[in-house]
């Protein structure tokens, strides 16, 4: 009987060591963090991100707003298709691996409806990568999920009709996972305070993006001026099958000394 538990006991030790790992943080901003925080790569601030703006008459500037936090990005752009944009880590997915965001945001002053009023990108500096826009705006029926020149077949692919409501100047939540399914798969949700407005979709392609080290927020097809904060890239790693079976047998080889 104590064999069978011990054998038990292994098996358990390596299910849990195939599927738990700790997220690995990449970029971490609350913009508060360090003696004199700014926009900058901090000293002080180890996970933070240099942020610039993409066009020159766009502003991105640290602002005091006391909520969430102290100190915040305020974007105010010139035009249409104008973003803060910061880098981080490079992480290539594997099977099975994923990328999260999150991040707070509201308008500076109350959003008209505009359709991908709002837009994110997370991308490689050196490829392509994937858009997530969303209309902004009391009604706004509009959120996609669009290829950035990753994609050879399928331009767009999402849910188009999704109900946000962003509207007046609180605080929202919005988080996205990206997770590769296999070599032509990945996937994508996308999270509006709490709640996930797009059901995950596929997208396949011969030669897709897997590689992230960029990250660009702004506006779309209106000149929309926000707040942005607490940013958070994280990536989530399933180990190989042999890490998983050298730490199984770690276990039972520890459970098997105790037991002498």
């Amino acid at each position: 009987m104590k064999y069978k538990h011990t054998l038990l006991t292994a098996a358990t030790l390596a299910a849990f060591a195939s599927t738990a790992t700790a997220a690995t943080t990449l970029l971490s901003d609350t913009f508060d963090v360090g003696a004199t925080p700014s926009l900058g790569d901090d000293g002080d601030d180890p996970n933070d991100g240099a942020w610039t703006a993409s066009h020159v008459g766009t502003s991105v500037t640290l602002v005091g707003d006391g909520m969430p936090q102290n100190n915040t990005l305020g974007f105010s752009p010139d035009t249409t298709f104008r973003y803060a944009i910061t880098t981080f880590s490079e992480a290539t997915l594997g099977n099975g691996d994923s990328l999260d965001i999150s991040f707070k945001v509201r308008a500076t002053s109350g959003p008209t409806v505009a359709s991908g009023a709002f837009q994110f990108v997370l991308n490689d500096t050196n490829a392509g990568g994937y858009a997530f826009f969303s209309s902004w705006g009391d009604g706004s029926t509009n959120a996609i999920w669009h290829g950035n020149g990753g994609l050879s077949a399928n331009n767009s692919f999402g849910i188009d009709g999704d109900d946000f409501d962003v509207t007046g100047t609180t605080w929202h939540t919005v988080n996205a996972t990206i997770t590769r399914v296999d070599a032509t798969h990945l996937t994508f949700t996308y999270g509006l305070d709490g709640t996930n407005h797009v059901n995950a979709v596929t997208v396949e392609d011969l030669t897709p993006t897997f590689t992230f080290n960029r990250l660009h927020i702004g506006n779309r097809s209106s000149e929309q001026a926000f707040l942005l904060d607490d940013v958070l890239v994280t990536y989530q790693a399933v180990p190989e099958p042999s890490s998983a079976a050298l730490l199984g047998l770690g276990g039972l080889a520890l459970i098997l000394r105790r037991r002498k």
